[in-house]
């Protein structure tokens, strides 16, 4: 249901202790080694960016899965629910020409598991973009919650783009559902069409962090936060 419109550097340390012998051998081996390690040059561990939806199906996200995602996502069952594993700063950047595109879609319907995305450090980036080549209706949602519950461990910055002004961007949708960021978090929206930073019926979203929700669209209904559901809804703002 939706708001319906108006009209990584690593570098591992040496450390080297020497003992007195009497001999010059062990003063010169300490140098030779340390003139080594000094020549070895630091070698950055470059970000990974996955380009497939996370959609909470372990046989369908993983390596050899039927979504044939390359790279494909590390993926660990824990106590019902499916563990995502990124390294610092990895990317989830989905995009499409046509039709509805999403970083991360959970719904009850497809039989989506509780997901947690574990991230080791920096940012975890989860973005969706929306060409113009399709005319017709349709969404980009960074992130999308039906009836699922999501966890985001770690530091994030979401983002939702669509090019078209008959569309919607909406950066995070929590339909009946449970989200919670355990992390400074960035929400952030850009469209010709309609858009929501925010998006809750009847579901609980949690910032347990610094959060910032930016939006830009240029047509009506367009809100950092839209909070429905008869108050049995709750977006709530732990940051500092």
């Amino acid at each position: 249901m939706l708001h319906s419109p108006s009209s990584r550097s690593r570098t591992h340390g040496l450390s080297i202790s020497t003992a007195k012998d009497g001999l010059q051998l062990a003063p010169l081996l300490a140098s030779a080694l340390l003139t080594a390690v000094m020549a070895c040059p630091v070698v950055a561990l470059a970000a990974t960016t996955y380009e497939g939806t996370v959609t909470g199906l372990q046989a369908n996200d993983q390596a050899g899965g039927t979504g044939n995602y390359s790279p494909a996502y590390v993926i660990t069952p824990s106590s019902g629910t499916l563990h995502y594993s990124f390294a610092a700063d990895d990317s989830i950047d989905v995009r499409g020409a046509n039709g509805d595109v999403y970083g991360v879609m959970l719904t009850s319907a497809s039989g989506s598991s509780p997901v947690a995305l574990d991230s080791a450090g920096g940012k975890l980036n989860i973005s969706s973009t929306r060409g113009t080549a399709d005319p017709g209706w349709g969404l980009s949602m960074g992130i999308n919650a039906e009836g699922r519950s999501l966890t985001v461990n770690g530091n994030a910055s979401v983002y939702a783009q669509s090019d078209s002004a008959n569309s919607a961007a909406i950066g995070v949708r929590a339909y009946q559902s449970t989200v919670t960021f355990n992390g400074d978090t960035s929400v952030r929206t850009s469209t010709p069409g309609y858009s929501q930073g925010v998006w809750v019926y009847q579901g609980v979203v949690t910032f347990n962090g610094d959060a910032t929700i930016v939006v830009s669209a240029k047509r009506e209904n367009t809100d950092g936060v839209y909070n429905s559901g008869g108050g049995v809804s709750s977006v709530t703002f732990n940051g500092t």
